[in-house]
């Protein structure tokens, strides 16, 4: 089955490309991390239509877009432009299967943990144009909406996530934020259940951490002596204080001291 994996130079991405088969293809918007990578610019139709012609897809597999919240919250239309057009564009021009990674910023946290029948309200709007591509995403029943939260994990092409611990010595973390972070290892082996599921999934980790916790537990677990600091929020976004996800369905996690154990063995 050919497959594209829209961002496929981002944290998830990458790994995910890594850990499909050999008629997976993917994108890249500025930093190509695989050979044959194609470009692809979401916010312009044409780079689309180009894309498309030339993988031939049957599944997306759509990890893309602009994720950092701040950036979002000062560059509106862009993110808008890129996340919600850029999606409409895609699933104008793609009559296969849809599997699209969207964000516990779809919620406001005040009523957490959220399931997939909770009622979405973000609070930010990098969550707004997420949740107006999820409905684009499920305008075809056979699509399916993966929202994840605070992906963690080791990964060689892109591992924004031990780079930030290893290469300071000091990091801020708040107490106030709490979320189930998500370990992209349990996402890269569940590729195949989700080929067959529709609708929407919430798939995160099984235990909440606030950002101080989860960061102090990451440093510990991994033996560094990055130095964690509680600092409050000086974000310019508003983020939601409890976005905790749940799931009715029951799929694969590994706990969280588990994977600690995995990635410390990869580095």
């Amino acid at each position: 089955m050919r497959m594209l994996v829209i961002g496929g130079s981002g944290f998830l991405g990458s790994r995910l490309v890594e850990t499909l088969d050999r008629n997976c293809q993917s994108t890249y918007y500025k930093k190509q991390v695989f050979p044959k990578q194609i470009q692809l610019d979401l916010g312009d139709a044409r780079s689309i239509r180009k894309c498309l012609s030339k993988t031939k897809p049957e599944v997306i597999i759509h990890c893309g877009g602009l994720t950092n919240t701040d950036y979002c919250e000062e560059n509106q239309d862009l993110a808008t432009m890129v996340n919600v057009s850029g999606t409409q564009g895609l699933v104008n021009r793609f009559d296969g299967k849809v599997i699209y990674f969207s964000t516990d910023y779809v919620f406001d946290g005040e009523s957490a943990p959220y399931d997939e029948n909770s009622r979405p309200n973000p609070t930010n709007h990098y969550g707004k144009t997420k949740l107006a591509a999820e409905k684009v995403v499920l305008a075809n029943p056979q699509n399916l909406v993966v929202r994840v939260s605070g992906l963690y994990g080791v990964n060689r092409n892109n591992n924004r996530f031990l780079d930030r611990l290893r290469d300071n010595r000091v990091v801020t973390a708040s107490q106030e934020y709490v979320s189930t972070p998500t370990y992209i290892e349990d996402v890269a082996r569940a590729i195949p259940e989700f080929m067959c599921m529709s609708g929407i999934l919430h798939f995160s980790g099984e235990q909440s951490f606030s950002r101080y916790a989860f960061i102090k537990l990451a440093v510990e677990s991994l033996g560094l002596a990055t130095e964690i600091i509680d600092q409050e929020n000086n974000m310019i976004a508003r983020r939601p204080k409890n976005s905790s996800l749940v799931s009715v369905y029951r799929l694969r996690k590994t706990p969280i001291d588990e994977a600690f154990k995995e990635i410390k063995r990869k580095i």
